[in-house]
C-alpha cells in the first residue's frame, strides 16, 4: 500500500493511504491507523514505575503515566517523553 505524508509532528509522521484513510508512524515503527475520537494508547516504553504511551487518536502525542494516572501529555518527541519519565521514576 502506498502512503502520502501529509504532516510531521515531532517524531510522528501522519500519512494517508490511497483511499484517504489517515495513518501514523512513530519514528521507524510500523504504520498504524489513527483512531478518530477514541482514547486508545499504544505502550511504548517503561522506565521504572513510569510508562510512556502514545495516544493513537493523533491529537495528544505521547502521554506519561504513573500507575493508572496520566501526568503529562502533548509530548511529540520520544526523547522528551523519556526525559520526563526519567525525572518522574522512583
Amino acid at each position: 500500500m502506498m502512503y502520502k505524508v501529509i504532516e510531521k509532528k515531532g517524531d510522528i509522521i501522519f500519512c494517508e493511504d490511497d483511499k484517504g484513510k489517515l495513518h501514523q508512524r512513530i519514528m521507524m515503527r510500523p504504520i498504524f491507523p489513527v483512531t478518530n475520537g477514541k482514547m486508545q494508547y499504544k505502550h511504548i516504553q517503561s522506565i521504572g514505575n513510569v510508562d510512556i504511551k502514545y495516544n493513537t487518536n493523533g491529537v495528544h502525542g505521547f502521554t506519561i503515566f504513573v500507575g493508572n494516572s496520566a501526568v503529562e501529555d502533548n509530548i511529540w518527541e520520544l526523547s522528551k517523553a523519556v526525559e520526563v519519565a526519567e525525572n518522574l521514576r522512583k
